[in-house]
């Protein structure tokens, strides 16, 4: 996965655009032949090593429902 996608997938999350990243994710799994899954798994920011649940977390989005916290296997509960 390229930079620019890693990049959008975790300002997604960080800024609580669930809709925009569940269509982006849809997007990039359609071109890429990967699943969301695999694709929320593999965005992590290169240096600091957070993944788009934390930079949700972070900004007080927990109990957002994003694709990231099914595929971590989180409840937003």
């Amino acid at each position: 996965m390229d930079e620019d996608t890693v990049d959008e997938i975790l300002y997604l999350a960080r800024a609580n655009e669930v809709n925009e990243l569940s269509t982006y994710l849809s997007n990039v799994s359609a071109h890429s032949k990967q699943s969301k899954a695999a694709l929320v798994a593999a965005a992590a920011d290169p240096y600091s090593k957070n993944t788009a649940l934390h930079y949700a977390a972070a900004n007080g989005h927990v109990g957002m429902d994003i694709p990231s916290l099914d595929v971590l296997g989180v409840s937003a509960s």
